[in-house]
């Protein structure tokens, strides 16, 4: 037995691409016993390709000071020609990709999803955490993901960070949220939408990001807790549906959740359809468009409205008037208010318990600390 447990606790050295060596450990463990654990140093380690964890069973723990970055072999730069196209089964064209892809599904490379799967760093601490630097300019227009999560069932992802562009005006094309949780189509004509269930996802910082992006998407998953997550720049915990898949959102749970010099710490924007409940509470921002935000689902692009369960809470909202904050058209403006709300298109769209907002610094007359619309309180900052 000790032999057997040896055997499958994989040390990674570093390689002029490391993606394959990643992947090839994966799958040696998937023929081998319990526990299945993969220990990578701190060392810089570049991916041509994206690393599929896609065995049930398996823990990876990464050391502090490892460093994941993009990489083209053909030219040495950092461009993210390989990496798995995550938004379709295929790997080219200008879309999101991923550094880390965890669970099975089609973009797993396996006919079904997978269970029990870990990836962490050392520990929570700046110094513990690995970094994934997607923060060179790409030669090829396509986004990246630090981490896409699919068809997995029982999930732990956490103490990183995730360095992105920084220049939030001009590298639009080339973001995508860090972090992106999202549904996978079935293994056969007929069976069911897979998705991420019971997960854990905590101890996550995130750096320049952009207005439409930033630390986490959800776009259709179960049973997510989010806790102690920190981004610059964008929506650090997003709630976003996206479009006519049968993606699904439910019991999503968040705490402890910052942003700062971005867009908001929390924002819920469902598209066309009903999802679940969510209840987050202990939001933070500093100079950022609003703490919480709701979105009506982008009529301007072609979607209906959305909502969520009106069972839905919110509560401990703090923000902090700064003008460095994030709007669609613009960085460096005024905050708008520690909760915003896009206009509403049905009576059901924003029935969602709010509670305990407080607001630090905002000017006269209201001092903000409500929710407002933003066509109803025009403010410095608002659209």
């Amino acid at each position: 037995q000790q032999q057997q447990q040896q055997r499958n606790h994989l040390h990674v050295g570093q390689q002029p691409d490391c993606a394959e060596a990643l992947n090839a450990c994966v799958q040696r463990l998937a023929t081998g016993g319990h526990p299945r654990c993969l220990s990578i140093p701190a060392g810089h380690y570049p991916l041509a390709t994206t690393v599929l964890l896609n065995v049930s069973h398996m823990v990876v723990r990464v050391d502090g000071g490892a460093v994941f970055v993009p990489y083209d072999p053909r030219t040495g730069s950092a461009a993210a020609n390989n990496l798995l196209n995550t938004t379709t089964t295929s790997t080219a064209g200008p879309t999101n990709h991923a550094m880390f892809g965890i669970g099975g599904g089609v973009r797993g490379h396996g006919p079904q999803p997978v269970e029990n799967v870990t990836l962490v760093g050392k520990g929570p601490g700046r110094d513990e955490q690995f970094l994934i630097d997607v923060s060179k300019p790409f030669v090829f227009p396509w986004k990246t993901n630090g981490v896409s999560v699919n068809a997995v069932r029982g999930f732990v992802l956490g103490n990183l960070r995730v360095l992105g562009p920084g220049d939030r005006n001009k590298t639009f094309a080339l973001q995508a949220p860090s972090l992106s949780f999202d549904g996978d189509p079935p293994a056969s004509p007929g069976g069911p939408w897979l998705h991420p269930y019971d997960g854990v996802i905590e101890n996550v910082t995130t750096t320049g990001s952009w207005f439409g992006y930033g630390t986490v998407q959800a776009r259709s998953a179960q049973n997510l807790s989010f806790a102690n997550l920190d981004g610059e720049g964008g929506v650090t915990l997003r709630l976003e549906s996206g479009g006519p898949n049968p993606e699904f959102m439910d019991n999503m749970r968040g705490r402890n959740i910052s942003c700062h010099s971005g867009h908001a710490a929390f924002m819920a924007n469902p598209h066309d359809k009903k999802m679940g409940v969510f209840h987050v509470q202990d939001l933070y921002s500093v100079a950022c468009f609003a703490t919480a935000s709701f979105g009506s689902g982008y009529p301007e692009y072609n979607h209906t409205a959305g909502w969520f369960s009106n069972a839905s809470t919110i509560r401990n909202i703090v923000g902090v008037y700064g003008n460095t904050a994030q709007n669609k058209t613009a960085v460096g403006v005024p905050s708008c208010a520690p909760c915003h709300a896009g206009s509403p298109t049905r009576p059901e769209d924003f029935h969602v318990t709010v509670t305990n907002v407080t607001a630090h610094g905002f000017p006269a007359p209201s001092n903000r600390t409500r929710c407002y619309l933003w066509d109803r309180y025009p403010a410095p900052g608002c659209p």
